[in-house]
């Protein structure tokens, strides 16, 4: 069979005080970002509405707010009647785990949700869709992921490297053994 860099990947052992040196040197790679669960009730107005559109977006996200502040724990049934993001609100407007960065399209919905504190709401966020009112349901804090969870990884990327290394070592001297007996190929063909 062919000599491969995934050959010897497979081939390649690996020790685990190596695997903890690896993780304990490259910590920053397994951290894992504070992400917070969110919810939020969504109406419609995106920037081509025109201005009596969004005046009108604006009122309704308004009404919305004001019957929340009177009635939080009504949040998931008027996100499913009100909400106009279909992604989310058949699910009460659960929108998961947001860590920061990830919402680029909406900078301020990120910014009034990481202003929150868990089970709040906020007043209708204007974004160049239209009006969000978010509620934050949970903080993930960021971590580092353990070790425990991200050994594959790591072993997998310590066996890549070894590979990488004796296939440069095995081709070097393949091509030194190439060299040294350039008059016969046989010496060559028979390491290989």
């Amino acid at each position: 069979s062919d000599l491969s860099v995934e050959m010897l990947q497979r081939q390649a052992q690996t020790d685990p005080a190596e695997v903890k040196k690896y993780y304990e040197t490259h910590l920053s790679q397994f951290e894992v970002k504070e992400s917070r669960q969110a919810a939020h009730i969504f109406v419609s107005a995106d920037a081509a509405s025109g201005t009596e559109a969004r005046q009108k977006a604006r009122a309704q996200a308004e009404e919305i707010y004001q019957q929340l502040k009177k009635a939080p724990a009504g949040f998931a049934e008027m996100a499913k009647k009100r909400s106009e993001d279909p992604g989310s609100a058949a699910n009460g407007g659960d929108l998961g785990y947001i860590s920061r960065g990830s919402m680029k399209d909406v900078p301020e919905f990120e910014e009034a949700l990481y202003k929150l504190k868990p089970g709040e709401i906020s007043v209708p966020v204007e974004s160049r869709l239209g009006y969000h009112i978010i509620r934050l349901d949970e903080i993930k804090a960021a971590k580092i992921a353990p070790l425990a969870e991200v050994r594959a990884a790591v072993v997998e990327e310590l066996r890549k490297q070894q590979a990488q290394k004796a296939f440069a070592n095995l081709a070097d001297n393949f091509s030194n053994l190439v060299y040294e007996n350039a008059a016969s190929l046989q010496p060559a063909a028979t390491a290989a």
